[in-house]
This record gives structure tokens, C-alpha cells and sequence, in this order.
């Protein structure tokens, strides 16, 4: 027969209450903060920018300039960054993406109004060397661009990336240079900035238009 001792079982109770059901209780608070964690990580913002190794556009430019519209309405300035990327959201909420900023002086948004093409003659057709009129082959670069601008406002549902092409313009050499900038990504949820490699740079040769000189004398004189 076994006997039951009252006392043991008393016993037996306050320690369940002083050790099992402590540690039960902090078990539990455990796994909810894992889990809390778990969530918050995962729905914070959080993108990624890339290029692609040499295959990505990257160049600093000095396009042919026509007119007071082309290849873009910008005459007041000679350069163009042209740069392609990849950015990735790589959290679980969706992320507006508001403006680019390169090396914090230029921007691109929704105001920016790039051209679709850009080129660069290097080499003109026509050359003259001590009076002498000369006819060869001329070289151009040719950037096609298209639809492809990231123009802001973006929207990057979750876990999705999106690519295409970014643009600045500026007058000063110093603003952008080749070799290694920075990017700064404008967001809902907060600013993420980023290394970007520029490299190279293409100039045209060719001599402004008079329109165009006239019009940058009467704007900076």
C-alpha cells in the first residue's frame, strides 16, 4: 500500500510554484520576444543597391549639345553621370523610394527631366590642322536610354528588385568624379546610402552652339 503524505505533496506544489512555473513563464517570454524580433526584423526598411560588375553603365558624360532642348532641357550644363542599378527591397513591407542624391550635392526626383538619348562625338567627321580642311571617320558614343530612368517616386513591393538607370547633371568636374561616389537613397522609410563606382568618362568635342553661348552669357552674367 502506498501512503500518501500530505506534506510531501505540499512540498511538492510550492515547488512547482518557485521553480517549473517561473521557468515555464520565462520560456514563454522568450520565444514571444524571438518572434517580436523575428517580425520586426524582417519589416524594417531595408534595401540593397548593385552594379553589375564591368557590364554596368557607369560613365560621366559631356554630350553633343544641339539646341536649348537637346538632349535635354539642362544647357546651363555640360556633364551627365548616367548610372544603371539594381536596388532590392529586401523587406517584408512594400518602400517608396523619393530621391536620389550622388556625393550630396545632385539630385535626381521626380522634377528631373532627362533626355532619351546622349551622345558624344569624340572624333568629328570634319577636322582642320593648320587651315587645311580634313575628312575622316567619325566616332560617337551613343547612350539609348529610353524608358529606362529610375525616376522617382518608386514603389518596390516586398522582396522585389528593380533596375534601370539613374541620371545627374552638373557643371562642376569636382561634383562627380570616376572612381568611387556616394549614393544616398531618399525613402518612406529612411535614408540608405551606398557606394557607387563610376567608370569612366566620354567628353564630346564638338564647339557649343551660339544659342547655347548666348544663352549661358545672359544667365551668368
Amino acid at each position: 500500500m502506498i501512503i500518501i503524505n500530505t506534506e510531501d505533496i505540499t512540498q511538492l506544489i510550492e515547488f512547482l510554484k518557485l521553480n517549473i512555473i517561473p521557468i515555464a513563464t520565462f520560456l514563454i517570454s522568450l520565444v514571444t520576444f524571438i518572434i517580436t524580433f523575428a517580425n520586426f526584423q524582417r519589416n524594417k526598411g531595408n534595401i540593397v543597391c548593385q552594379q553589375i560588375g564591368n557590364n554596368s553603365l557607369a560613365s560621366i558624360m559631356k554630350p553633343d549639345r544641339v539646341d536649348l532642348e537637346t538632349p535635354d532641357v539642362y544647357w546651363q550644363n555640360d556633364f551627365r553621370a548616367i548610372i544603371d542599378v539594381i536596388i532590392t527591397n529586401k523587406s517584408a513591407l512594400p518602400i517608396s523610394i523619393i530621391e536620389f542624391t550622388l556625393n550630396n550635392k545632385r539630385t535626381f526626383n521626380s522634377y528631373s527631366k532627362p533626355g532619351d538619348r546622349y551622345c558624344a562625338t569624340t572624333t568629328p567627321k570634319d577636322t582642320i590642322h593648320n587651315g587645311v580642311l580634313s575628312s575622316g571617320s567619325e566616332r560617337q558614343a551613343i547612350f539609348f536610354i529610353d524608358d529606362k530612368w529610375l525616376q522617382p517616386v518608386l514603389d518596390i513591393p516586398p522582396y522585389t528588385s528593380i533596375r534601370g538607370t539613374l541620371f545627374f547633371h552638373f557643371n562642376d568636374p569636382s561634383d562627380v568624379k570616376v572612381g568611387n561616389n556616394t549614393l544616398e537613397i531618399v525613402t518612406s522609410r529612411k535614408n540608405f546610402s551606398f557606394s557607387i563606382r563610376i567608370s569612366g568618362n566620354v567628353h564630346s568635342v564638338l564647339p557649343l552652339p551660339d544659342r547655347i553661348l548666348r544663352a549661358r552669357d545672359e544667365k551668368f552674367s
